[in-house]
């Protein structure tokens, strides 16, 4: 007789679910079978909690050949065409709640090269993974560790069978185990925000895109802290405003249940910009300082410069008059940043020098923006000056008398 006192171990394994490798709760729940040292039988023939399938004298009671306690089974293979497998019954299939590790073992012995142990799993009643004895003059431990879904159903099978020609032969079981080792996730899903773009410029119809590391109970997304949104995956935002907006996707882990969230700023530009110069125009100025203003792009706008015949950049921060202008033709350039582009606009205009005989003195007030007047010195002649006003602009100014030729 061969005997050997053992324990049981428990494998606990920890590994990853979905694409990211994070640390896990392991929660095991530890020899799930009934009855599973074959210690209690209602007859020598009749192992409680069991369903044998084949001649009841296949299978016996047997109180010598063990690995521990009272009792072990023995079975029998009398021929090659009988049947004879111990199985779970079916009120005793485990049901897997959660992504799972499931770990099976049987001490076998097996010393007859005319029979063999095959210890099986089934999921969802269906065969599944199988592990076979090999003849040895000892006591031999069959081990199946393997994944499983959520929602199978798992069984576990011990079956004998016929090896070589000869028939018949016995082999002999004890101490079965069924665990499932529960992969429990603590952390939530992971979620990345692949569109709209934070970096660049956004249409006013663009895709939500996004990935989850895991599956989920639940998503949804909530743009400009409006209301959430139920949503089952990637979306189409639609008739976005121009301007900054914030969205956020929300979801629930199926298996972690913890809710996981991710949040990105984004811009719809749609509106080509425009840079508008008021002065100077493409015209003839008789001066020698004439005035740069411009109509900024719009509440984006974060740098205005110029540059005159093709001189470095000056930041530009409002209305500014050019002074101690060389006679001739000049060229002027601006340049505007808006959130993600520099515009330019050039004008071109002359400068010559002028020649005056009298003053006149006049009081202008301004009433409009960028107001021309037309000074008149007698009904009688035709001689007049042009004077352009910029709102905030307002006091006295001479007037030069143009000599007539």
């Amino acid at each position: 007789m061969k005997t050997k006192n053992y324990h049981m171990i428990l494998l606990l394994m920890i590994a990853g679910i979905g694409v990211i490798n994070q640390p896990k709760m392991v929660f095991a729940k530890v020899n799930l079978l009934p009855n599973s040292n074959f210690e209690s039988w209602s007859s020598p023939n009749t192992l409680n909690d069991w369903d044998w399938v084949g001649n009841d004298n296949n299978i016996m009671q047997e109180s010598t050949m063990l690995i521990a306690g009272k009792y072990s089974a023995k079975l029998t293979k009398a021929n090659s065409t009988s049947v004879g497998y111990l199985r779970n019954p079916t009120e005793y299939l485990i049901t897997v709640d959660i992504a799972s590790w499931i770990h099976s073992t049987v001490w076998v012995y097996d010393n007859n090269p005319n029979a063999s142990i095959k210890l099986e799993l089934y999921k969802d009643q269906n065969l599944w993974t199988t592990k076979s004895s090999s003849d040895e003059p000892d006591w031999q431990q069959l081990t199946i560790t393997t994944s499983a879904k959520r929602d199978n159903y798992i069984g576990i099978r011990l079956n004998i069978e016929a090896q070589g020609a000869t028939p018949g032969g016995d082999c002999y079981i004890d101490g079965a185990s069924l665990s499932i080792n529960t992969l429990k996730d603590t952390i939530e899903p992971h979620i990345n925000i692949t569109s709209p773009y934070s970096s660049l410029p956004n249409p006013s119809n663009v895709w939500l895109n996004f990935t989850i590391d895991e599956p989920c109970s639940w998503i949804d997304y909530s743009l400009d802290g409006y209301q959430p949104i139920t949503i089952t995956g990637n979306t189409l935002l639609e008739n976005l405003s121009e301007g900054f907006h914030v969205v956020t996707v929300n979801a629930e882990g199926k298996d972690s249940e913890r809710v996981g969230s991710s949040t990105i700023g984004f811009i719809v530009d749609t509106i080509d910009p425009v840079i508008t110069i008021h002065s100077p125009l493409n015209t003839t100025y008789i001066s020698d300082s004439v005035w740069l203003a411009v109509t900024p792009l719009d509440s984006s706008t974060s740098w205005m410069g110029y540059s005159l015949d093709g001189a470095g950049n000056i930041t530009l921060d409002g209305d500014l008059l050019l002074e101690n202008l060389s006679v001739g033709i000049h060229s002027l350039t601006v340049y505007s940043n808006d959130s993600f582009s520099m515009v330019e606009s050039t004008v071109c205009f002359t400068v010559e020098e002028p020649t005056w005989s009298s003053y006149t003195t006049v009081i202008i007030e301004v009433t409009e923006v960028y107001e021309t007047i037309w000074v008149t010195q007698t009904k009688s002649t035709a001689d007049f000056a042009t004077l352009t006003i910029f709102a905030g602009l307002v006091g006295v100014f001479l007037l030069k008398k143009r000599e007539r030729r």
